[in-house]
């Protein structure tokens, strides 16, 4: 009797040890499972607890110095480190509500291979024909982190994983919105503690964290396999809630959006091209997991679309300004590098903006651009004579073209007006045409500016990221 309930609490304890069964193992990307934090706490047991924290400790192995101003200043004439607003009297008395979407691997290399009956779009395609698009554009990182990190913080180095993760970085846009009196909400329909990236956001002055938890617990249908992932539930949970934020605020919000859906291993969704709608040389561009990746793009797109379309359709079409972008390509599609330098690592901006923020505005979608313009383009329209941090960044929709900082950049490639310049090449190379990021064979030697400018610009975002995580708390 006794050997037997030795043996039971054996094996209850090696449960525990595991974690939850609900859809994965307890990790310390998902170990979050309840709104009350002290549960979450008592859920890791001691040796968990310990197995995270020396993993992170061996894996950080960032020391950053304090920036070298001299170099900083130097590098700051050719890249401004902060830059001010013009004066927007509309938006200072009437701030609207924002929101930005990052949408997992939402890339641009998979809206080329549209073909007849293959809408990759979906129900988005009407939205990016209403809207602003702009598609010669890069994320500036390849990875979910890195590119969170680049886009939310201007940090080129993802530090939610590192001794510096308690740190204040300053001039974020989490800061510049709460200063102008915003509620800043992190909205997920991943667990927060990938990455840790709730904890950061809190760090940096967050108001809110809404992850799967949360919305497991007020949309009861996001636990069936049908929505539930191995990365958290449907995005259409994501984007019901932040109708209901919004619906509901009394005061200007931005909501930060992170959707996961679109990433494998790829979650069930519906299925709109089975194996033999889909044309065969898609197989060759896509040669593992086609369905899957073909129907959950779709599905993400579908969703933000609807979330869009009830958006349009409500009181909030008028005060509310929606950024959406992808964080780095789709990875299961095969890449071709003699047309496809800049195509394969591209992400769609798409920006929605009620008629009475618009302005005065020049819209060109052919406009080169990168993450380093979303905020730029956001401060534009909805601030007045506010002071933002620049670093080469620009309104999209300025009503003159700056060639200066007609650029996009990403940690593999960058792109201006003239070409397309791999990070491993000393050429430049000719689009096909002025209506993709499709390249051409034909390369042209690139001048002295052109070849460093990598390597200059790169060097620049990491001091200035020092600068403001050291330098500054001297």
């Amino acid at each position: 009797m006794i050997l037997s309930l030795l043996l039971i609490f054996l094996a209850l304890y090696v449960l525990a040890l595991r974690g939850h069964f609900s859809y994965v193992a307890m990790r310390a990307g998902n170990y979050r499972f309840s709104k009350i934090e002290s549960f979450n706490s008592l859920a890791l047991n001691p040796l968990m607890s310990f197995s995270f924290a020396l993993r992170d400790y061996q894996k950080d192995s960032l020391d950053l110095k304090p920036a070298n101003m001299e170099r900083l200043e130097e590098l700051s004439k050719i890249f401004p480190l902060f830059s001010t607003t013009p004066k927007n009297d509309f938006a200072l008395k009437n701030p609207p509500h924002i929101m930005v979407n990052l949408m997992e691997s939402f890339g641009t290399q998979m809206l080329s291979l549209q073909e007849g009956n293959l809408n990759l779009l979906g129900e988005l395609a009407q939205h990016f024909e209403e809207d602003f698009v702009w598609t010669h554009f890069l994320p500036c990182q390849n990875g979910t982190a890195s590119s969170f990190f680049c886009l939310f913080f201007q940090s080129p180095i993802v530090l939610s994983k590192s001794k510096y993760k308690e740190h204040y970085l300053p001039f974020i846009p989490i800061e510049v919105y709460k200063q102008q009196g915003y509620r800043v909400i992190f909205l997920t329909a991943g667990n927060s503690t990938w990455s840790d990236l709730g904890f950061f956001m809190k760090a940096q002055g967050a108001d809110e964290i809404i992850d799967e938890v949360a919305l497991l617990q007020d949309y009861p249908n996001s636990s069936k396999i049908h929505f539930h992932s191995h990365y958290g539930v449907g995005d259409e949970f994501m984007y019901q809630k932040a109708l209901e934020l919004l619906s509901s605020a009394k005061e200007p919000l931005l909501i930060l959006t992170l959707s996961v859906s679109n990433h494998p291993p790829y979650p069930k969704v519906p299925i709109l091209f089975s194996k033999e709608q889909i044309p065969l040389e898609i197989f060759d561009k896509i040669p593992k997991n086609t369905s899957a990746i073909l129907n959950t793009y779709v599905y993400a797109n579908n969703e933000f679309a609807r979330f869009l379309s009830k958006v349009k359709q409500s009181e909030l079409k008028d005060k509310l300004i929606i950024a959406a972008t992808g964080d780095h390509r789709v990875r299961g599609v095969a890449m071709d590098f003699n047309t496809e330098k800049a195509l394969a690592y591209g992400v769609p901006f798409y920006l929605y903006v009620p008629k009475a923020y618009q302005g005065e505005i020049v819209y060109d979608k052919t406009r080169i651009g990168s993450h380093k313009d979303i905020f730029p383009t956001l401060y534009a329209l909805t601030l007045s004579e506010t002071r933002f941090l620049h670093l080469g960044g620009r309104n999209l929709l300025e009503t003159q073209e700056n060639d200066k900082f007609a650029f996009g950049f990403n940690a593999e490639v960058w792109i201006d007006n003239e070409g397309i310049y791999p990070r491993s090449s000393n050429l430049g190379y000719k689009y096909k045409d002025n209506q993709s990021l499709l390249s051409t064979e034909e390369s042209f030697a690139l001048d002295e500016e052109h070849l460093e400018f990598h390597k200059i610009y790169q060097e620049f975002l990491e001091l200035q990221l020092r600068y403001r995580l050291l330098n500054l708390a001297q």
